[in-house]
């Protein structure tokens, strides 16, 4: 087998690998249940996601692209 690389280094900032996928999806939903409780309410101002979820929260704290002498060991796959 041969020994793979990674094709575009991005490296998460606070952890190797981590996702934020649930963050994301935890966000959507509470975003979705303000929206369908202010159309019961027959209002028309709908919150932007921003305004209910801060992404400052979110497990990681995104990504950034290894530096030219960054370890082979963190660019295998």
């Amino acid at each position: 087998m041969s020994k793979t690389r990674i094709k575009h280094p991005i490296m998460k900032i606070t952890g190797h690998r981590v996702s934020d996928k649930e963050d994301r999806s935890k966000a959507n939903r509470s975003l979705r249940r303000k929206v369908r409780m202010i159309i019961k309410k027959g209002l028309e101002h709908f919150p932007l996601l921003r305004e209910i979820s801060d992404m400052w929260n979110f497990r990681s704290d995104g990504g950034s692209f290894y530096q030219k002498n960054f370890e082979e060991k963190w660019k295998r796959k």
